[in-house]
């Protein structure tokens, strides 16, 4: 990569929003930084110091990957009247066992629309496709996962639709994602009311913010 670091869109945007915040970066140091592809960094490792508006300065590491999106799908069956959803299990790099989440995926830089981004995302892990007109906003701001280490946030998106159990059952097991990329992704339907027991972040934060935006508990 012969970009300047600090102009890379990730960065910026980070920046951008200490900046609206009244805080101050006075000292900014790359650490290290992942390259895919050879086409854009996928993370870089920050070293700072801010300066806070209430004076104070602080000294934090920063790791920037990129804003992203998450998507809960809520189908409901005609055939049985419960909710199900659309999950993605696939092995995560934390313990080397499969992990099961929503699906979500960095926003596309050039697009630079969350919604689009959704869309695609859905398509790729779910073989579905979802007009960004069906997305629903689950929360009025982004969620801040790890605002400790980590400066990107998340969108997440919720859509509903009814669905027959043969839909349903047809997508269970099913086998996707950009095996190009090295992304290899297995399709779960699960109910609602057990959503719960998947100890991951995008599956614990989006169903309590999925309950909370509808008022009812599944």
């Amino acid at each position: 990569m012969k970009d300047n670091i600090f102009e890379n869109p990730k960065i910026l945007n980070w920046k951008q929003r200490i900046d609206n915040s009244g805080t101050r970066i006075n000292d900014l140091t790359v650490i290290g930084s992942i390259v895919r592809n050879d086409t854009d960094y996928f993370g870089i490792l920050l070293d700072c110091n801010i300066l806070t508006p209430e004076g104070l300065n602080v000294p934090r590491c920063v790791l920037i990957l990129g804003d992203s999106v998450v998507i809960l799908p809520l189908l409901k069956c005609v055939d049985d009247g419960e909710y199900y959803t659309l999950m993605v299990e696939q092995r995560r790099i934390v313990d080397g066992e499969y992990a099961l989440e929503f699906p979500s995926g960095c926003i596309d830089l050039q697009e630079n629309n969350p919604k689009i981004t959704a869309c695609q995302e859905l398509k790729e892990e779910l073989q579905l496709n979802v007009s960004p007109d069906e997305l629903m906003l689950l929360n009025d701001s982004p969620i801040k996962a790890n605002p400790s280490f980590c400066g990107d946030i998340a969108y997440f998106y919720y859509f509903v639709r009814d669905v027959s159990q043969t839909f349903l059952e047809e997508l269970d097991g099913r086998s996707t994602g950009n095996h190009e990329d090295k992304e290899f992704i297995i399709v779960r339907v699960v109910k609602m009311s057990n959503v719960v027991g998947a100890s991951t972040l995008s599956a614990l934060i989006g169903i309590k913010l999925l309950e909370r935006k509808l008022n009812q508990v599944f």
